[in-house]
Order: C-alpha cells, then structure tokens, then sequence
C-alpha cells in the first residue's frame, strides 16, 4: 500500500454485495476466479491461477494419511480426480460436488477398487484422503486446465468445461470412467435409495510445488494470512508465509500485506442452511469489515479490499466532509454493541 501503510485483502467466496449496505461500494467487470487462484496470486504465485493449481501435491504432502495409497514414489503425476454428480445437456451442465453428496467410506472403497481394477493395465491407480477427496496418479496434470468442483457448484460448469487440446486425454478418460460408475451397483443402490449417484470424477489440481516463485525475507515478514481452509493453511505452509486461524485475528495486528480467508458462507451455500449463509454474512461483517473500517476512521493508514468468486470487489465508500464523525460513532457503536 502506498505511505507505508498495510492493506488487508478479504476473500469471502458467497458473499453478497447487499450484505454489506452502504458501508462498501463494488466494481465489476473481474473475470470469476475461485478463491484458491486469487490467494495464490495474493501471495505472488500467479503462476497457480484457478486452473492450475497444486491443489493435489498440497493436500498428499500436508496430510500424510492417503488411503489405498499409490506406492510409486512421490506420488508421480498426482491430481485430484473428486467424486461428482455431473447433469448435463446440450448448453448447461450442474455440477454437484462429493461433499454435497453423502457419500460413505464403503461406498467409496468399493468405488475406487472398481476403478482401479479398470485402469489397473493403464498404469493409473486412485487413492483417497476423505471418502470425497479423491486422488489419481500416473498421469502428468501440469498442463490440466481445470477449476476445482467447488467453484463450479451453483455455476453453468459447461462453460468452464475443459476444452483445449491438452485436455484431450483427460476428457476421454472422464467418458470412460462414467460408463463404469453408471453401471457400478453402488449408483444403484444409491439411485434405489433415492440419493444422487457418483456418475463422474471430475480431475484438477495438478500443477506442481516446484513451479513455486521464491519467496523472500522481505515477503515472509510483510505477509500474513488468516485462514482455517486445508488449501490455504497447506499453501502458507509450503511458501513458508505465516498462517494464523480465523479465531487469532486483531485489527491492531494487520502485516503491510494481510489476507483474510473466510469461506464460512460458501460453506453454508453448500450445506443448503439459507439461514446459516445470512448468519455467516453478518459475522464476516462483525469479524472483518466493522473493526478494519473503525481502524480507518481512527486514522489508521489501513487500504480494505474484498473479493468474491464471482468478479466483484468492494472498497470502503469514503464519506464526505462533515460525516466521518457521524460514521465513526456509527460504526464503533456497532461493534461495542456486537462485542458484549
């Protein structure tokens, strides 16, 4: 920021522009981005924007607990290949990502041995961490072109469908794979009970750790992030950045270069709690925005910027002469009242 002051960039995936009234004015015209390519950008790797991202080598290499792990070494050629619901027709296709699926550890097993089976002559073999976080590995993903399933949850995914050349392979392997979950008894079961089948895997995150940008003393000491979102805590982690929780957060403790990750409304988006989504907007309010503004009208040299997924970010809205009195009561009233 310039002056020497620090800026705080808020990534809140979900939020809505009204949530934050007359408080924030919003731009648009950004192209959508997921959350995970706008933090690494953030954190200056811009080489891992939301289709190439090392989502795979992260999650493996900060978890240790891969089940039905591939044995090769380092896992060779790792993406992620998650569990989905894919509906599609001729201009739209909705996808429903695993976490939204309920999907068992039996019933995964019995899908990934099933699979393994199929691709076992194709050198490929899938693991998982979570009965909805799958991996496969075998095949090289740094050239994948392809945003994470959460970010196409609630969007039209045919128009961010992989379609270059080099997704050729990957597609056709996608097809195949659908023609063996479709027939696969567990779906059957599933449809039978009324719950949406596993009819695809859906591949990204293959880029690799190695194509990181170094970073310096100078970066490491200006940067901090706050998070609880495995992706962010795990990214921090491998660049050497410091990464607090959520919960550690204080206004008076901001870095030259400070980001906020709070997927909490996002989260509540996927769970399907309308309620939770409105409840969680209002506490990014009382958490982020309300004592960031309060610092600025205190005369704190501190620049706010907040980012969706959707191509919108807001900036505090500058009161004219003769109001930042008025605003500042306003504000610290509010957040004095939140505060007993």
């Amino acid at each position: 920021m310039k002056n020497g002051g620090d800026k705080v960039t808020l990534l809140v995936p979900g939020f809505s522009p009204e949530a934050g009234g007359d408080r924030l004015q919003w731009a648009d015209g950004l192209p959508p981005q997921p959350w995970q390519g706008q933090l690494s950008v953030l954190l200056g790797q811009a080489q891992w924007d939301g289709v190439h991202l090392p989502a795979a080598e992260l999650s493996v290499s900060s978890q240790h607990k891969l089940r039905q792990v591939d044995p090769s070494p380092g896992g060779q050629g790792r993406v992620c290949a998650d569990p989905i619901h894919l509906r599609a027709d001729r201009d739209t296709a909705t996808l429903i990502p695993g976490g939204r699926l309920a999907l068992t550890d039996a019933e995964a097993d019995e899908l990934l041995s099933a699979i393994n089976t199929f691709l076992h002559a194709d050198g490929l073999r899938f693991s998982r961490l979570a009965a909805d976080r799958w991996f496969m590995s075998g095949m090289d993903g740094r050239a994948l072109s392809s945003y994470p399933p959460s970010f196409l949850a609630h969007r039209n995914a045919s128009a961010f469908l992989p379609g270059n050349d080099e997704t050729g392979a990957w597609r056709r392997l996608m097809t195949e794979l659908q023609m063996l979950l479709h027939a696969h008894p567990v779906n059957a079961e599933r449809e039978r009970q009324g719950r949406l089948p596993v009819n695809s895997v859906w591949f990204w995150g293959g880029a690799s750790l190695q194509s990181a940008v170094a970073v310096d003393e100078r970066q490491r000491q200006s940067t901090l992030v706050h998070a609880d979102a495995n992706y962010a805590v795990a990214l921090a982690d491998a660049l050497g950045l410091k990464c607090l929780p959520l919960e550690r957060f204080q206004p008076q403790a901001i870095r030259p270069a400070t980001v906020i990750l709070d997927t909490r409304v996002v989260d509540a988006l996927f769970a399907g709690d309308e309620t939770g989504m409105a409840a969680a907007e209002q506490q990014i309010l009382d958490d982020w925005i309300v004592p960031l503004l309060a610092r600025r009208q205190s005369g704190a040299a501190v620049e706010l910027e907040i980012h969706t997924e959707d191509g919108l970010a807001g900036r505090p809205v500058v009161p004219p002469p003769g109001h930042l009195v008025s605003l500042w009561a306003r504000l610290t009233g509010q957040f004095a009242h939140r505060q007993r």
